[in-house]
């Protein structure tokens, strides 16, 4: 299900209040870097259906082979955060 951007701003406290309080593992898919970036401790970065990327959010964002800019929105080019 797609939400429109006033949906997820209202989702993503819950989100993150259900990850700290429960400890629940969450599998979270997403093209937006910010969501990425604020929920995520582990990434896996998707090329064509293939994992291109995978390990620790700050490790996968920061590496050369795979540039991905905060506040960008990776949906158009083939790349899926999840």
């Amino acid at each position: 299900m797609a939400l429109d951007f006033a949906r997820r701003q209202d989702i993503l406290p819950w989100l993150e209040k259900m990850r700290d309080e429960l400890s629940l593992p969450i599998l979270y898919v997403t093209h937006s870097a910010d969501e990425v970036a604020r929920l995520a401790d582990h990434l896996v970065l998707l090329d064509a259906g293939r994992a291109a990327a995978a390990g620790p959010v700050v490790e996968v964002l920061s590496a050369i082979e795979t540039p991905v800019a905060v506040g960008e929105d990776l949906g158009t080019g083939g790349r899926q955060l999840s």
